[in-house]
């Protein structure tokens, strides 16, 4: 038997080589080498196949590459990429093997190996360039820029910065493309061409602080707008707003209207609390203006444009705010554009876009909507939203005031005073419940019940500070100084505190009523520094010296209206008067609603119209009542220019100027005073007028205001009736800086004060402390263009021969309708075919409708509305009856008589110089209704009428024509302007 061959070598039995492959499936890697070295390199070769064919090793590559004449090319590949796919780590021979094997066959394996060799440390940059530019080629941009970024050879550097551009741009995912541009940056830097790709890319991924980094050190001036985008919105991303506002200014500058570097403005102004400075206001504005704006930023502005009353311009901010598409609006939106509607004077509309937006769960709406129907005196609507309102919060004692002011409004006063009891009974201590409480005991004619509400105040004023706080309060709402003198004298030994004192003061400076302050320092001590800082505000504001506001106070009766008035009249002494048109006169008013006032001042103008002078009335508004009720078409029929004060038409760039020149002055004024004067400023030198006649109280001290500061000069005041003191406990208490202020005044040259009776003279003559010389009576005009009258009694469908007492007044509590209703029932009702009518509308309409149904009257006592033409329905009547508290001249007595009806009144005011006692009427001696029957009755049966007619037209005729009025009017003028 032949030995067996020892293929393995000495010692080993050939049986043993040759059992492995059976057992294992594949040779040992010893077994090979040793098949290698004996020369067997066929069998060895074969052996080493098999193995690597199915299950290749590193080790047993390294065998093939050794011995790699032996194979083919094509199975070194393919066991390589074997060992690729199994993830394992080679050895640098391998590797290089690897690399030169897949260079022509497979550049993106060779590529991948190259790559391995880099970070095996072994590659030189040479080899880098090459294998970069290979991988770049086989898609794998991201190796490519690490290895790139590894070349240290100064000799390669452009190249490799060109490579690794272009790597970089090839790399798809944002993240790794952005630590591309970043080791660029680092390593080569950024070429200008490739700037905004890889400021881009950073920014995509999020790296804000390299944008910066990249971008920061460049001249912001040159950057192109994209980079400066990039550069300004990533400094905005890491908070840094200055910068952001930096380098989007020097942009701006290049692009006044890109509308995203507007934004980066906006945003970082508000980011930084500035968003009402005027660099984000002028962005905000152009960008509004480009039609470009953000809705959220458009409501800023919105915002921002009603602080400054721009409501023009709100008006297109608001509404952009609306077209943002996708943009949520929600309540504040809806509430905020009501706003400016009604301040562009858009009510009606504000109205309807409210209730169109009204779920009726939003109590924002709600309450905007309520206060809209207030101010359009829809008291009825206005009373049932704030009703909604204390659906959802029956404590909100705000919402329950306006409750007592519609109710106040609609005449129902009963319900207004237990409204105002009930906020007292959630709040007792609320100062304006009280107010309201106190007024509508007062307008009650309730003496008593009023007396006794200040009692409960007084009450509570012995229990701690905050009852005297209120009483204090209530003292400086009504003006009540004598009875604030002895609350101070009697509370404060008992609630004496340092702080108590301190608010007291505080309370009356913030007023304005630096005389209380200072009267009562007596008792309070010393002002805190937060008090004295108020009156040294105004000393600043106004350019006078410190302290001179407080030296005096006490005895000049200093509030804030009156100290800014005798500031303009000082200031304005020795100016040269503004270029005014030679006999123009410029007549304001606060409305033209149906009122004797109005009527005259209507009348004037028209009466100065046929003495040769040109005439304006300028009007707050005409139908401030929103009533409908104005004499707006009898000033159309007489071919009057009548202009509201918020006519756009009156807006100038001269009348701006003067606004802005004394904007200090006239901040400190309150806001309805203010908004007059600045509406009369913008009138007066649009009009030129040379003479300013203001009607009224209240209308007196804006258009001072307003005169001193344009430099017109000649002011008329017309005042009406009594002063006053003298009318009701509520008249003028909102203006009690009014006296000090006509009095000044009565001082200046160049202002005049008129009445319209004898009374009226005496009354403000007592009260200011002057002269009855320095007020001059010029009496009511009646115009009777002698025309046909209306046949009331066709119109009310009764008979015409029947007797019918009327009467021409609003139904408000001074006129007493009540009274005028039960003495007209107590004359008529046991008289056949005797009738009684009112002209008129008011709030106390449904009080007056239920005292007629209750007496049974109905039917025979008629309420017919508001009629403009009222003066033409006299002739129906067979007397007219007046049962006022308070009356200056009035004017329904003389027109009346003017249709030759007779009258009778109670003897108020100025009533006793407006008809001829026993021969054009009766003026009652007694106010009670069995006086006022006996008035009525005797007239009805024993006056012929024929002759009371006549003896009525040829009193009013010489006492009060309306050629005569106006050219008494037309007299004073010219005295005043002479006497200049």
């Amino acid at each position: 038997m032949t030995d067996v061959i020892d293929l393995r070598g000495s010692g080993i039995v050939a049986r043993a080589g040759l059992e492995a492959p059976v057992q294992k499936g594949v040779a040992s890697l010893e077994r090979l080498s040793e098949l290698f070295e004996t020369g067997h390199d066929g069998l060895a070769a074969d052996m080493l196949r098999k193995r690597n064919n199915s299950n290749p090793t590193n080790e047993g590559l390294e065998m093939a590459v050794n011995m790699r004449d032996n194979f083919t090319e094509s199975e070194m590949r393919r066991w390589f990429r074997e060992l690729e796919r199994q993830d394992v780590n080679l050895s640098e021979t391998l590797l290089d093997f690897k690399f030169n094997l897949f260079s022509e066959a497979d550049p993106a394996v060779a590529a991948n190996t190259a790559f391995q060799l880099y970070e095996s440390g072994i590659l030189n940059d040479a080899s880098k360039m090459e294998a970069s530019e290979m991988l770049l080629e086989c898609g794998s941009p991201d190796k490519a820029i690490l290895m790139i970024g590894s070349i240290e050879n100064i000799e390669f550097r452009v190249a490799a910065s060109q490579l690794a551009a272009a790597s970089a741009k090839a790399i798809k995912n944002i993240e790794s493309q952005a630590d591309a541009w970043r080791l660029i940056a680092d390593r080569f830097g950024v070429q200008d061409a490739d700037l905004l790709i890889a400021a881009s890319r950073m920014y995509s991924a999020g790296r804000h602080t390299e944008v910066i980094d990249l971008l920061a050190e460049r001249d912001s001036d040159e950057l192109e707008r994209s980079l400066g985008l990039l550069l300004a919105r990533s400094y905005f991303t890491v908070e840094e707003y200055d910068n952001c506002l930096n380098v989007s200014r020097s942009m701006l500058e290049r692009h006044p209207d890109d509308q995203d570097v507007l934004r980066l403005i906006i945003r970082s102004k508000r980011r930084q609390g500035d968003v009402g400075d005027e660099e984000a206001f002028q962005a905000l504005s152009r960008s509004l203006e480009l039609g470009t704006i953000h809705p959220e930023d458009a409501y800023r502005l919105a915002r921002t444009l009603v602080e400054n009353e721009d409501w023009e311009t709100a008006s297109k901010a608001i509404d952009a705010v609306f077209s943002g598409n996708g943009y949520e609006i929600n309540e504040r939106h809806i509430v905020l554009k009501s706003r400016i509607l009604v301040e562009s004077g858009r009510e009606k509309e504000a109205r309807d876009w409210l209730i169109s937006n009204d779920e009726g769960d939003s109590v924002s709406i709600t309450r905007a909507l309520a206060s809209i129907l207030h101010r359009m005196r829809d008291d009825e609507g206005a009373l049932e939203a704030r009703r909604r309102v204390l659906e959802n919060d029956p404590h909100d004692t705000g919402i329950r005031r306006g409750v007592c002011t519609s109710l106040l409004r609609l005449g129902r006063l009963e319900e207004a005073m237990l409204e105002s009891k009930e906020i007292i009974q959630i709040l007792p201590t609320d100062a304006s419940a009280w107010d309201v409480l106190i007024e509508t005991l007062a307008r009650m004619g309730r003496e008593q019940e009023t007396d006794s509400a200040w009692e409960e105040v007084l009450d509570m004023s012995w229990d701690n500070p905050e009852g005297l706080l209120l009483a204090v309060e209530i003292c400086l709402r009504f003006d009540w100084a004598n009875r604030l003198d002895w609350i101070l004298r009697s509370r404060l030994n008992i609630h004496r505190s340092r702080e108590t004192n301190a608010e007291i003061h505080h309370m009356m400076m913030q007023k304005g009523r630096f005389d209380l302050s200072k009267m009562f320092e007596k008792y309070l001590g010393p002002r805190s520094t937060e008090s004295s800082r108020i009156a040294r505000s105004l000393e600043i504001d106004l350019g006078a010296t410190p302290h001179s506001i407080m030296e005096h106070a006490d005895r000049n009766l200093s509030q804030t209206e009156s100290v800014i008035l005798e500031h303009l009249i000082r200031s304005g002494e020795g100016t040269t008067s503004y270029e005014a048109e030679e006999e123009s006169v410029l007549i304001l008013t606060s409305s033209l609603n149906a009122g004797g006032a109005e009527r005259q001042a209507i009348l004037t103008g028209a009466g100065l119209r046929n003495q040769g002078w040109k005439s304006t009335i300028g009007v707050d508004r005409i139908d401030a009542q929103h009533s409908g009720e104005t004499l707006q078409s009898m000033a159309e029929s007489l071919d009057l220019n009548v202009i509201e004060f918020r006519d756009v038409n009156l807006e100038s760039e001269e009348a701006d100027e003067l606004i802005q020149l004394h904007a200090n002055i006239l901040s400190n004024l309150r806001p309805i005073e203010r908004e007059r004067s600045e509406c009369i400023i913008r009138m007066i030198t649009k009009t030129r007028p040379r003479i300013i006649h203001a009607w009224q109280d209240a209308m007196i001290y804006p258009a001072a205001i307003a005169n001193f500061i344009v430099g017109s000069n000649a002011l008329i005041g017309s005042v009406r009736s009594l002063n006053p003191d003298e009318k009701s406990l509520l008249y003028g208490r909102k203006r009690p800086y009014l006296r000090k202020s006509l009095r000044m005044l009565c001082d200046v040259d160049d202002f005049r004060l008129l009445n319209n009776s004898q009374a009226g003279r005496e009354s403000y003559a007592r009260w200011l402390g002057i002269s009855e010389d320095e007020i001059s009576v010029i009496r009511n005009g009646v115009m009777d263009d002698g025309g046909r009258g209306v046949d009331l009694k066709h119109i009310l469908d009764i008979p015409v021969d029947s007797e019918l007492i009327g009467g021409v007044f609003r139904l408000v509590p001074e006129k007493r309708p009540l009274l005028w209703v039960d003495s007209a029932w107590e004359c008529i009702k046991n008289r056949k075919d005797a009738f009684a009518v009112i002209i008129g509308e008011g709030r106390m309409r449904k009080e007056v409708e239920s005292r007629i149904h209750e007496i049974g009257a109905n039917g025979k006592i008629i309420l017919h509305g508001f009629r403009e033409d009222a003066s033409k329905c006299y002739d129906s009547f067979d007397v007219t009856l007046l049962t006022s508290s308070t009356e200056g001249l009035p004017n329904v007595l003389i027109e009346s008589q003017a249709r030759g009806v007779p009258v009778v009144s109670t003897n108020v005011g100025g009533v006793n110089e407006s008809l001829s006692d026993g021969s054009t009427g009766i003026l009652l001696k007694d106010e009670d209704i069995g006086t006022i029957k006996s008035a009525l009755t005797l007239i009805l049966d024993d006056w012929d009428m024929n002759d009371t007619s006549g003896a009525c037209r040829s009193f009013i005729e010489q006492k009060f024509g309306m050629e005569r009025m106006a050219r008494d009017t037309k007299e004073a003028y010219e005295s005043l302007l002479s006497s200049m």
